[in-house]
């Protein structure tokens, strides 16, 4: 089997497509979906990672938004090219880009367990749906045990109004950094 992690490097494959009217989400192979029980898991200690995430869906209309609740993404590269490295929430991959981000983690607590989020434009208003998550168990250093329950906050929002996205443009929907689709709250009219 292929092995997905390598010392501080990690590969996130995205493949999502729709087939006889239900939406199918995998992650490194792992499939997702609200009735799939099994989430993938990736275990790291404090420590700065690389994750490469990697946009491998067929369909061209398919950009997903990629981040990982409570951190911020290094971008240092995109389609294997190095770039001036820029911080951001979240990142926009279109269809067969990759992009190259690193992560610090420098967990004060013994053990934490976060939210690999990828949500497609087309979510819905919850972001309960056309999404793939994952898990990132954190652990403060190799002498701690793993917290083996699930994250918290798996059906929060992001909200895409505080989040600054890179790589989002006019056309899918975004303005100055910031998301305006059906994924963004309508904002209160003041009379």
């Amino acid at each position: 089997m292929y092995s997905y992690q390598n010392g501080n490097e990690i590969i996130l494959f995205y493949t999502m497509y729709y087939h006889g009217g239900e939406w199918f989400g995998f992650l490194n192979g792992e499939k997702y979906g609200e009735n799939v029980k099994e989430t993938p898991v990736f275990e790291v200690e404090n420590g700065e990672y690389m994750f490469r995430v990697i946009n491998g869906v067929g369909n061209a209309k398919t950009s997903f938004f990629f981040g990982i609740d409570g951190h911020r993404l290094r971008v240092i590269s995109t389609d294997a090219y190095p770039v001036e490295p820029y911080e951001t929430d979240m990142i926009q991959v279109g269809v067969a880009e990759r992009y190259d981000v690193l992560v610090k983690f420098d967990i004060k607590t013994t053990a934490e367990n976060l939210w690999i989020r990828a949500l497609t434009s087309t979510s819905d208003k919850k972001q309960n749906t056309h999404r793939v998550m994952g898990i990132l168990k954190v652990r403060k250093n190799v002498n701690s045990v793993y917290n083996p329950d699930p994250p918290q906050g798996k059906n929060e929002r992001v909200d895409f109004t505080k989040t600054h996205v890179l790589n989002c443009l006019a056309t899918t929907g975004c303005k100055n950094g910031s998301l305006v689709t059906d994924l963004t709250p309508s904002p209160k009219i003041k009379k």
